[in-house]
């Protein structure tokens, strides 16, 4: 077998693990700020329908579905941030590795 073919044929594994993590990066980079504002959306949606019910504000129960909204933005910026350095990352391997792919064979 060629050195070469052999390192071309490494090349492409590599390459298509890397594309493997190029989508679960861009699903992250998708994913966790819909669910973190969906999140917000629902415990917002739940203090003001206790609210209404109430007919007043009871501050500790504001206070509990506030914090579940926050908690929810939060974990939609916790995920996104390693989800967009993964995303760079992959970006970049993949783009050495096509040009590894495409500089001719050392001989």
């Amino acid at each position: 077998m060629d050195a070469s073919f052999a390192d071309q044929e490494q090349l492409l594994r590599k390459a298509g693990v890397w594309k493997k993590v190029l989508w679960f990066s861009i699903a992250g980079c998708i994913a966790a700020p819909i669910l973190g504002i969906g999140g917000t959306v629902l415990g917002m949606m739940r203090a003001f329908d206790t609210m209404g019910m109430s007919g007043g504000s009871d501050p500790e129960i504001l206070a509990e579905n506030i914090s579940l909204a926050l908690l929810t933005t939060l974990g939609g910026a916790v995920l996104v941030i390693p989800s967009v350095i993964l995303l760079i990352v992959s970006l970049c391997v993949l783009h050495r590795l096509k040009q590894a792919a495409a500089a001719p064979p050392v001989q």
